[in-house]
Protein backbone atom coordinates (compact mmCIF):
# COMPACT_ATOMS: atom_id res chain seq x y z
CA UNK A 1 0.00 0.00 0.00
CA UNK A 2 1.49 3.30 -1.04
CA UNK A 3 0.88 6.77 1.03
CA UNK A 4 1.19 10.02 0.07
CA UNK A 5 2.79 12.30 2.49
CA UNK A 6 2.66 16.29 2.09
CA UNK A 7 5.66 18.55 3.99
CA UNK A 8 5.52 21.97 4.14
CA UNK A 9 8.23 24.07 5.34
CA UNK A 10 6.88 24.86 8.51
CA UNK A 11 7.16 21.09 9.24
CA UNK A 12 3.07 20.46 8.70
CA UNK A 13 2.37 16.89 7.61
CA UNK A 14 -0.55 15.48 5.94
CA UNK A 15 -1.17 12.13 4.86
CA UNK A 16 -3.21 10.35 2.34
CA UNK A 17 -3.54 6.81 1.96
CA UNK A 18 -3.26 6.31 -1.64
CA UNK A 19 -2.43 9.05 -4.52
CA UNK A 20 -5.90 8.43 -5.82
CA UNK A 21 -6.92 10.12 -2.19
CA UNK A 22 -4.55 13.03 -2.75
CA UNK A 23 -6.11 13.50 -5.97
CA UNK A 24 -9.69 13.69 -4.81
CA UNK A 25 -8.70 16.16 -2.33
CA UNK A 26 -7.39 17.99 -4.83
CA UNK A 27 -10.21 18.13 -7.20
CA UNK A 28 -12.62 19.27 -4.04
CA UNK A 29 -10.68 22.08 -3.65
CA UNK A 30 -12.28 25.46 -4.85
CA UNK A 31 -8.98 26.50 -6.66
CA UNK A 32 -5.19 24.73 -7.09
CA UNK A 33 -3.87 27.07 -4.48
CA UNK A 34 -4.45 23.66 -2.33
CA UNK A 35 -0.83 22.88 -2.07
CA UNK A 36 0.82 26.59 -1.59
CA UNK A 37 4.67 27.47 -1.78
CA UNK A 38 7.07 26.09 0.46
CA UNK A 39 5.18 22.41 0.15
CA UNK A 40 7.03 19.46 -1.50
CA UNK A 41 5.65 15.74 -1.64
CA UNK A 42 6.25 11.96 -1.78
CA UNK A 43 5.02 8.30 -2.45
CA UNK A 44 5.64 6.52 0.34
CA UNK A 45 5.11 2.70 -1.04
CA UNK A 46 4.33 0.99 2.57
CA UNK A 47 4.17 -2.85 1.00
CA UNK A 48 8.21 -2.17 1.01
CA UNK A 49 8.15 -2.15 4.86
CA UNK A 50 7.33 -5.43 5.15
CA UNK A 51 7.86 -9.00 3.55
CA UNK A 52 6.11 -12.37 3.80
CA UNK A 53 6.98 -16.01 2.88
CA UNK A 54 3.95 -18.43 2.19
CA UNK A 55 4.30 -22.17 2.81
CA UNK A 56 0.92 -24.05 1.51
CA UNK A 57 -0.11 -27.70 1.39
CA UNK A 58 1.36 -28.58 -2.00
CA UNK A 59 4.95 -27.30 -0.56
CA UNK A 60 4.21 -30.08 2.40
CA UNK A 61 2.70 -32.57 -0.12
CA UNK A 62 6.45 -32.18 -2.59
CA UNK A 63 8.81 -33.11 1.03
CA UNK A 64 6.27 -35.68 2.84
CA UNK A 65 4.36 -37.55 -0.28
CA UNK A 66 3.35 -39.85 2.26
CA UNK A 67 0.54 -37.21 3.64
CA UNK A 68 -2.31 -37.26 2.27
CA UNK A 69 -3.98 -33.34 1.82
CA UNK A 70 -5.90 -32.98 4.92
CA UNK A 71 -2.76 -34.48 7.13
CA UNK A 72 -0.58 -32.00 4.93
CA UNK A 73 -3.07 -29.02 6.05
CA UNK A 74 -2.76 -29.96 9.68
CA UNK A 75 0.90 -30.32 9.32
CA UNK A 76 1.32 -26.83 8.36
CA UNK A 77 -1.11 -25.66 10.93
CA UNK A 78 1.41 -27.45 13.13
CA UNK A 79 4.23 -25.60 11.56
CA UNK A 80 2.68 -22.12 11.71
CA UNK A 81 2.02 -23.08 15.68
CA UNK A 82 5.61 -24.45 16.64
CA UNK A 83 7.73 -22.79 14.44
CA UNK A 84 11.01 -20.60 15.74
CA UNK A 85 11.36 -17.10 14.70
CA UNK A 86 14.81 -17.22 14.89
CA UNK A 87 14.84 -20.08 12.39
CA UNK A 88 11.53 -19.91 10.58
CA UNK A 89 10.01 -22.47 8.60
CA UNK A 90 11.83 -24.91 5.93
CA UNK A 91 11.60 -28.20 4.56
CA UNK A 92 13.36 -30.18 7.42
CA UNK A 93 11.17 -28.39 9.83
CA UNK A 94 8.53 -29.91 7.65
CA UNK A 95 9.11 -32.74 7.33
CA UNK A 96 10.44 -33.22 11.08
CA UNK A 97 6.86 -31.88 12.06
CA UNK A 98 5.60 -34.24 9.58
CA UNK A 99 6.73 -37.15 10.94
CA UNK A 100 6.32 -36.11 14.45
CA UNK A 101 2.97 -36.00 14.00
CA UNK A 102 2.36 -39.19 11.15
CA UNK A 103 5.26 -41.38 12.24
CA UNK A 104 3.57 -44.96 10.86
CA UNK A 105 3.65 -43.36 7.26
CA UNK A 106 7.05 -41.64 7.32
CA UNK A 107 9.80 -42.83 5.15
CA UNK A 108 12.50 -40.63 7.21
CA UNK A 109 15.09 -42.35 8.81
CA UNK A 110 15.19 -42.07 12.53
Amino acid sequence: MEKVIIKDDQGRTFEFDTFEKLIEYANSCSSMSWLPDGYTWEIIDESKDRISVEWCTEDVLTQCDWLTKEQAREVLQMCEHRHDCTIGINWEFIEDIACDMFPIHSTKQV
